[in-house]
């Protein structure tokens, strides 16, 4: 039961009725609530939703914090709504800020925005009196086919990669207009600029694998889980005050000869020509290699941006890596593959104690400063 406001449309068709409103947040938290305990979601109201809340989910977080803001008045424009099928719809029509009354109801589609705006409301019950969110309701009759037709319609959507979700953040933007000047075409979107010179198409994805490999020590994450980047790594990549497209290019510099350097050995494979062992790894650890080189550069004092000590560095990286290669071969034996090995993040640990204890009188300095 809850209060439609007075902003609402209503159809019928044969055996199915429906109406769309606009609905304050907490008739939506009581509508769901168990009657028994009202602080407590009552789940068999979502038995119909394709989908599991999903409490640490960003996006869900974000459905928090927007309900709970000072600006919680934007939420009806922010969010899509709530799309509930029921039994019965009970109102009285044609009349100011209506109440409905909703039998056997289940909600189809929306039931991340309902968990969060419920989770919401327990933190700051006051606070989502300002929220409100649009609803559509469909009355079917009993054993009417359509009702699993809309749960299987609204749910089936071309999905949206969280990549998408902040291709228009203002982060990006700025990225995009950065790279232009330079003479680059970011593709804050899959396919942006497709008539560009190729080599000139930069993937904001890739750039962003590479500068969570190369400047957060994370390589072995930014290799197989690349969703981080968009996702809980995020904020702590694009960081407004500290990203820079500049910033951005220098691991990119190194990626480009290590892709030539992996491309060169996939040819021998393929042509089934001998492979230098030290070299056969090279393929599997180019995070980790962009990240020594990092590193290294520190511990050398040589400047990332002086092209002649590109090479130099790259020879360093792949000379110390391949130390830690040979040392997790002799204890695994034939357990031992580079794929493995480089995907696990205590490989992370295992190059970095590698290169401080290379470097003994450096790291001693730099804790001196």
């Amino acid at each position: 039961l809850f209060r439609s406001d007075k902003q609402y449309f209503e159809r019928v068709d044969g055996g199915v009725k429906g109406l769309v409103a606009t609905i304050a947040a907490t008739d939506l938290v009581k509508l769901v609530a168990e009657a028994a305990d009202p602080t407590r979601i009552n789940e068999d109201a979502f038995n119909d939703n394709v989908r599991i809340y999903k409490k640490e989910n960003r996006i869900n977080q974000r459905i928090v914090e927007t309900a709970l803001s000072e600006q919680n008045y934007e939420f009806w424009y922010l969010n899509n709504g709530i799309n509930i099928v029921c039994e019965e719809c009970i109102y009285q029509p044609n009349s100011r800020s209506p109440r409905v009354s909703l039998a056997d109801f289940q909600v189809v589609n929306g039931g991340q925005t309902t968990h969060a705006l419920f989770e919401a409301f327990q933190q700051n019950p006051t606070k989502l009196d300002s929220v409100l969110l649009l609803i559509r309701i469909c009355e079917t009759k009993r054993n009417n086919p359509i009702a699993d037709k809309i749960s299987e319609t609204t749910n089936s959507q071309t999905p949206v990669t969280t990549r998408d979700l902040h291709a228009n953040d203002r982060i990006q933007r700025k990225l995009e207009e950065e790279f232009r000047s330079l003479g680059y075409f970011y593709e804050r979107k899959a396919n942006q600029f497709p008539d560009a010179a190729r080599n000139k198409r930069l993937n904001n994805e890739l750039l962003a694998q590479l500068y969570l490999a190369f400047f957060l020590d994370m390589p072995s994450e930014a290799k197989n889980t690349k969703s981080l980047v968009f996702g809980d790594k995020y904020d702590a990549i694009f960081d407004d005050g500290i990203i820079t497209a500049q910033r951005m290019l220098t691991p990119l510099r190194f990626y480009g000869p290590l892709q030539d350097m992996k491309k060169a050995i996939q040819r021998k494979k393929r042509r089934k020509e001998p492979i230098d062992e030290r070299e056969a790894f090279v393929s599997r650890a180019t995070f980790h290699i962009l990240n020594a080189i990092r590193r290294i550069s520190e511990k050398e004092n040589l400047p990332l941006e002086i092209e002649l000590n590109a090479s130099v560095l790259m020879e360093k990286a792949i000379s110390l890596i391949s130390k830690v290669v040979e040392a997790a071969q002799t204890e695994r034996g034939e357990l031992y593959t580079h794929d493995k090995f480089f995907k696990e993040t205590q490989t992370n640990r295992l190059i970095h104690e590698a290169i401080e204890a290379a470097y003994p009188a450096a790291t001693a300095k730099l804790s001196e400063n």
